[in-house]
């Protein structure tokens, strides 16, 4: 169990701070482990023992820096690629050989694919696309492509040329490339490997069409441009003319592709049989063919095709659907909506959905959507540009307005029996969402019209869908929260009531399934008003008897019949206080198999370690388990190797390789090796209460410098709980304000560090209604704690929170002189105000954000003033004598700038010490570079002058007159 916060805050000072750089490796070595380290890397020095001649950190260095992109693992983990990004600069591709260190070096390469025989990679660049055979090294590149793709079994690459107006592919045509050889991303057109739900916006492949001499003027240009299709067994290259689409079939044995040409001469479906290089022609006509879509067998496809009628402004699509492709009993079904009557009015087949196939091959599912006539304007009467904002509307109209290019997209999940060609309705504007299990056999549909709310909890009402036939049966009135379909199709799970159930959706019977576990569910770390949802729903087993629950440290076994759950982790996590999560290793895994060794990822709650242990039946192995944060872990697909990245405050997170046992992890990569010639710093836990004595932390960056004794200007920052970050790797980077609503100097975490600051950052313990107090509450105590360590100078000492924190930072401020300055940024200041304001961005009101949401206060301005009015920063900044620097992006879409403005014009009615810097382009974060520079140079003069009684620049004595900017 965890020991108490007060025997490690208790230590005398001098040992605290000698322990502090070195307990991570001593705890290692105690416990008979090596550190994670790398092969080539130099013995870490001690720590204060840095030489003289290395230097701090500034801002002029921060572009020195360098992340690491590209990262991808072959299938049989020998080789891996990578590359370093810097902000300017192009990068370099490098692919490296694990086992010997060969790398191949390919400049302004990007978006790897390996082959599935890990042979080859392909690779996009600045003209096209790229082909290296790893063996030789051998190189080929075709300008003007796009998009590429390698067929299963690698024994094809087809490369789809980009477009003449717009480089991407979507019409015109540039001819053939040229193919040049010297010593990605995926392509259009989907396989039918999962059902979707409907009720979002159509991702499908762009394709459509529909029989028949429909010839209208709106037609769009042709689409199709070249297809090279590589042969990588000879190296012969065949070129198919006027593509749209195409898509490899699951095997890899054929090659379906649709033709768009001018004149739509030509214009249809085509398959080619990879081993022989035959075409097919499957259909054609005068009309778009969209949507092109394999079965999980890979003998059946599907397609839309049709052209926009005269006068309106959706195409008229039919579909037409292959059975027992590459064999020599070929079905073909067609299915016209204007032939059936049970095809809904006004409506058509839409190339904005996805089509996909049910397991069986029996129905292709679609979207339907609404036909428009295109309504031409009038020169002489402009149509007025207003929105109504009606009091009965269910959805505001800033937030229709927001959703406006979704909602055109989206269409209503239908079915379409192929035998019969008969048309099935599944959702409509009663019941918009329908979400179809893998098989496509059922579905479960969401009506959430009697619940819909600015502010209340979420609800709908759910229904059991048969997709043959459209019908709908009741299973759950006002359901908050479901755990989804399990991958058979048999149960429907939800959370109700504290509890975990399921509805079997064959006999639509329901059971709670964790009334008899020996512990409870509900997510008891929660610290919102509203429904407490459980720890979440790791999967479910391959057997399908079962399903895995997260507890808040264990595992836990529940048979889907009722009885009682077992702990998969034997109680370990609860025990130590380790929170385990399954980790899929198989990105296209879609049960547990208990049978097979699991990996899972381990977190210590109060220790901070991380690491991976190995669960087999009822063994529960430790991996690697270390004061470091990884993260990024891939496995190759065909062998028992890993990637993963490793982290502390001082370690980038470079990647590394590594057997699933983690026994002799190497580094991979070395992204900069120049953080050798700066000062850094190190980080220790701090353990603290807040009034009500809960057990809280925080963690401290010191810089490698500090000695015992020694009293430093400390700056705090906070953002709800920022423990887990502990060993987070914050790379120098300008200020934004980013990431998580953070106000720096999270972006320069190192470089304050580096220069001889303190950075503070406490975990806030939330109660309802009283949000901002417990900020106030949790920093202070904090900030105390460290202050009583010896570390920090009361005097010295400066908050900064944005966002969320930003009201947090200043409501602080207006309650205890603790600090000598207040950096904040985009803050909500005046609460009941800001309730009725929207976030222009998503167009929504903040009535559930401050009820429900991170606001936290569980009830609203009209039903409590007060609360509102107390928990406001405004309400008492006549007491503010902290210096404020306050900035606040013009277009922000989160948090009213007027807001902003309001507290900038009270502090200054009230001849309040308060800069605003007022960034007329931006919106909640700075996103232009020369508004980062400008904003990280003020904060650091802001910053040393009242921390470090540094000389003031003009801009904050005298401000910056608009005619001087």
């Amino acid at each position: 169990m965890r020991r108490s916060p007060l025997f490690r805050t208790s230590l005398p000072l001098l040992l605290l701070a000698l322990l502090a750089g070195s307990a991570g490796a001593w705890a290692q070595e105690a416990e008979g482990k090596k550190p994670l380290a790398s092969e080539d890397s130099a013995q870490e020095k001690p720590r204060n023992q840095e030489p003289e001649q290395k230097k701090p950190l500034r801002p002029d260095d921060y572009d020195r820096w360098r992340s690491i992109v590209s990262t991808t693992l072959s299938p049989d983990g020998v080789w891996m690629t990578y590359a370093y990004h810097r902000r300017e600069g192009p990068d370099t591709l490098q692919v490296r050989n694990l086992d010997s260190g060969a790398i191949h070096l390919i400049p302004q390469g990007e978006r790897p694919v390996f082959s599935d025989d890990s042979r080859w990679v392909a690779f996009a660049t600045a003209n096209g696309v790229g082909l290296l055979e790893l063996a030789t090294g051998e190189r080929t590149t075709w300008e003007g492509v796009a998009v590429f793709r390698f067929a299963e079994g690698s024994g094809h690459l087809a490369l789809h040329k980009e477009s003449l107006e717009s480089g991407a592919r979507s019409t015109g045509s540039k001819g053939a490339g040229r193919a040049t050889t010297s010593s990605g991303t995926p392509g259009t057109g989907t396989r039918g490997s999962g059902i979707p739900g409907s009720g979002t916006p159509g991702s499908g492949p762009p394709n459509s069409g529909t029989p028949g001499s429909r010839t209208p003027a709106s037609d769009p240009a042709h689409a199709g441009t070249d297809l090279i299709l590589r042969d990588l067994s000879t190296g012969k290259d065949m070129l198919l003319g006027s593509v749209s689409s195409f898509a490899f079939n699951e095997d890899g044995s054929l090659l379906a592709y649709t033709v768009d040409a001018r004149g739509r001469i030509g214009n249809g479906v085509y398959l080619v049989a990879l081993g022989s290089h035959g075409i097919r022609v499957l259909d054609s006509d005068t009309v778009h063919y969209e949507g092109l879509t394999w079965d999980e067998t890979g003998s059946a496809l599907a397609v839309l095709k049709g052209v926009v009628p005269d006068g309106f402004t959706e195409r008229a699509n039919g579909l037409v659907a292959f059975r027992g492709l590459g064999t020599d009993r070929t079905e073909r079904f067609a299915f016209e909506p204007d032939q059936d009557p049970g095809f809904p009015e006004g409506m058509v087949l839409s190339e904005k959905g996805r089509l996909t196939w049910r397991h069986d091959g029996t129905m292709v599912f679609l979207g339907i959507d609404e036909q428009a006539a295109r309504e031409e304007e009038d020169p002489d009467h402009p149509e007025p540009n207003v929105d109504v904002f009606h009091w009965k509307d269910d959805r505001i109209q800033s937030v229709q307005r927001a959703r406006a290019e979704r909602d055109r997209r989206f269409t209503f999940l239908s079915g379409v029996r192929l035998k019969e060609g008969r048309f099935v309705i599944l959702a409509d504007s009663a019941m918009r969402t329908v979400t179809l299990s893998r098989d496509g056999r059922v579905g479960v549909g969401r009506d959430d019209r009697a619940y819909v709310s600015d502010w209340k909890e979420p609800r709908a009402d759910y229904y059991r869908v048969n997709p043959e036939t459209g019908e709908r049966t009741l299973i759950l009135e006002a359901g908050k929260r479901t755990l989804g379909l399990s991958p058979d199709g048999r149960y429907f799970a939800y959370w109700k009531d504290g509890d975990v159930w399921v509805c079997d959706l064959e006999a639509n019977t329901h059971r709670n399934l964790t009334a008899s576990a020996p512990v409870s569910f509900v997510d008891a770390e929660y610290d919102h008003p509203g429904t407490k949802p459980p720890y979440g729903l790791a999967g479910w087993t391959r057997d399908g008897t079962a399903m895995v629950l997260n507890h808040r440290y264990d595992l836990w076994l529940q048979p889907l019949d009722g009885s009682s759950a077992t702990n998969l982790t034997g109680g370990l996590g609860a025990e130590e206080e380790i929170r385990f999560r399954y980790l899929p290793t198989d990105p296209e895994e879609e049960t547990i198999d208990l049978d097979a060794p699991l990996l899972l990822s381990a977190y210590g709650e109060w220790t901070k370690k991380s690491g991976y242990y190995e669960l087999h039946g009822d063994r529960l192995t430790e991996r690697i388990f270390q004061d470091r944060r990884f993260a990024d872990l891939t496995k190759a697909r065909e062998a028992d190797r890993v990637i993963f990245t490793a982290s502390t405050f001082s370690e980038f997170p470079d990647y590394w390789v590594s057997a699933l046992g983690f026994r002799t992890p190497r580094r991979v990569t070395d992204a900069n090796p120049q953080q050798s010639e700066y000062r850094w710093g190190h980080r220790i836990l701090i353990d603290f209460q807040n009034k009500d004595g809960v057990p809280l932390q925080a963690t401290l960056a010191i810089p490698d410098s500090y000695e015992a004794g020694e009293r430093l200007p400390m700056i705090v920052n906070f953002y709800e709980k920022k423990t887990p970050e502990m060993h987070a790797y914050y790379a120098p980077m300008f200020e934004s304000g980013y990431p998580s609503g953070n106000m720096g100097p999270v972006a320069e975490f190192a470089a304050y560090v580096s220069n001889g600051y303190l950075v503070l950052q406490p975990d806030v313990h939330f109660n309802t209604g009283t949000t901002h107090s417990d900020m106030l509450d949790c920093v202070t105590a904090a900030t105390r704690k460290v202050i009583e360590l010896g570390y920090a100078d009361p005097e010295r000492i400066a908050l900064g929170g944005g966002s969320f924190s930003g009201g947090g930072s200043v409501f602080i401020a207006t309650r205890t002189d603790m600090f000598a300055a207040v950096v904040a940024r985009a803050a909500p200041i005046n609460l009941a105000g800001e309730f009725n304001i929207l976030f222009s961005g998503s167009g929504q009101n903040n009535h559930r954000y401050d009820i429900y949401g991170q606001g936290r206060y569980g009830t609203n301005p009209f039903d409590d003033p007060e609360l509102y009015r107390e928990q406001s920063p405004i309400t008492h900044v006549e007491s503010m004598n902290t210096p404020l620097l306050y900035l606040h992006g013009v277009q922000d879409g989160s948090v009213e700038y007027l807001q902003g403005m309001e507290l900038y014009n009270a502090l200054r009615f009230l001849g309040k010490p308060i800069i605003f810097l007022s960034y007329q382009d931006e919106g909640h974060n700075l996103r232009r570079y020369e508004n980062q520079l400008d904003f990280t140079r003020r904060l650091w003069q802001f910053l040393d002058h009242h921390l470090k009684g540094a000389p003031a620049p003009a801009w904050m004595t005298e401000g910056v007159p608009f005619l001087r900017r």
